[in-house]
């Protein structure tokens, strides 16, 4: 256990490229090859990592100063991720949880019920979250451990059903989403999509950010991702007050992000098509015409120029669902920066139109919000009970990550009556 939890103290850029060393050896690829995958991988996870720290500390700020410029005050603070993660490590499920997900992937692989090989071991402790919500309210370890077993097939099968969609959309071979809090919401997203089809007038409405032809127009300045990231910033530095210099640099901050964000994670999957491609003949050799699909973190995603787009589109419409949204009461600010990876599943389906994606993310924001609001009374309670450090003068804690998690809060919900 100790040796688990020190590997997973190191995080992901440390985590992902042993496994993913051991992996390539595995799928015998020669040890300098496997070697220099998982070293990829590790630098490319360092960059996307670097590039949300700017993003989530430009945003922080700006989200913060624009909620005090409009008095905006709800009674539960969204502290982020680390309060679930410090209730999940703190059960004694932790263990049990990550050879219980490794064994259901093994076995669900051998009987060919998936064709996805989940490597995101950092983000197993999204089903210790599954497991940590029931265990706190029913008190029983068995109930959690089935709450998780339940959760980790699930996503093994999204992850299935995602796989040739993260290949058309993105050109992105061998490679799925296993990723609890994004890939949960594929059928919500998919659900919107159809019901704007039904809609007279608004079906027809298609905005794209890329310009498909070379023509000169003023779609094609606005559609580079760097410009509309300078813009966003502007908009966003302007609500939040900022003198002029402030609003400039938050801007050029904003574009950097936007520009750079794609070029990290192609160097990500330099790293891993060797292991994708090498997983496939090694499968094929074993099962023909079988094919795998490697799980990995949904932050990939954020690459896409549309994605991030529409995601920081949605930092200050956040807020403004925050105030008026029915039964909210969680103010969004310590996760407000990974709000364009929550939002992937709510933009791919509407295929780079920006309207679609916008509607569909305004509907999943608010679930997000209202899952969060009723998770807090338990979070806070176990937070207080772990040593969570809550911030003084704060009712109630939650975090927009929490309320991501859309099968941990059904389980919660469902495996709560046995309490």
């Amino acid at each position: 256990m100790n040796i688990i939890q020190a590997l997973l103290d190191m995080g992901a850029v440390v985590v992902l490229p042993i496994i993913i060393f051991i992996l390539g050896l595995i799928f015998r690829l020669k040890p300098k090859e496997a070697f220099k995958s998982g070293l990829t991988i590790g630098i490319g996870f360092i960059g996307i990592n670097l590039i949300i720290g700017m993003m989530v500390s430009n945003l922080g700020t700006a989200t913060q100063k624009m909620s005090e410029n409009f008095n905006l005050n709800l009674t539960t603070m969204d502290v982020g991720w680390p309060v679930e993660a410090a209730m999940s490590f703190a059960t004694p499920l932790v263990v049990w949880i990550f050879i219980l997900a490794i064994g259901i992937n093994f076995i669900m692989l051998a009987l060919n019920w998936t064709n996805v090989m989940n490597v995101d071991l950092w983000n197993f402790w999204h089903f210790i979250f599954t497991g940590a919500l029931v265990y706190y309210s029913t008190g029983s370890f068995v109930l959690a451990m089935i709450a998780s077993a339940i959760t980790i097939i699930i996503i093994l099968k999204l992850a299935d059903w995602a796989a040739p969609i993260i290949s058309k959309y993105f050109g992105m071979e061998g490679v799925t989403f296993a990723h609890v809090e994004t890939i949960n919401w594929l059928p919500v997203g998919y659900a919107i999509n159809k019901l704007i089809d039904m809609i007279p007038v608004i079906k027809d409405i298609k905005i794209e950010l890329k310009e498909k032809d070379n023509t000169s127009s003023l779609m094609s300045i606005f559609g580079d991702p760097a410009i509309m990231g300078l813009i966003l910033g502007v908009i966003i530095g302007c609500l939040a007050g900022y003198n002029w210099q402030a609003v400039l640099l938050l801007g050029i901050n904003l574009a950097a992000v936007l520009f750079l964000m794609p070029r990290m994670t192609k160097l990500l999957m330099e790293g891993l098509i060797p292991l994708s491609e090498a997983a496939q003949e090694f499968m094929s050799s074993r099962f023909p015409g079988r094919k795998v699909y490697i799980g990995l973190d949904g932050a990939i995603a954020i690459g896409d120029p549309t994605i991030m787009s529409v995601g920081v589109m949605m930092v200050p419409m956040s807020l403004l669902l925050a105030v008026i949204l029915p039964g909210n009461t969680m103010l969004p600010f310590a996760d407000i920066g990974i709000i364009p990876i929550l939002l992937t599943w709510a933009i791919i389906p509407a295929k780079g139109n920006i309207f679609r994606a916008f509607i569909s993310s305004m509907i999943i924001m608010s679930l997000i919000l209202l899952i969060g609001s009723s998770m807090a009374p338990l979070l806070t309670r176990v937070a207080g009970e772990v040593g969570f450090d809550i911030p003084k003068g704060v009712g109630s804690v939650s975090s927009v990550d929490a309320g991501s998690h859309v099968i941990s809060y059904i389980m919660w919900k469902v495996f709560g009556i046995f309490k």
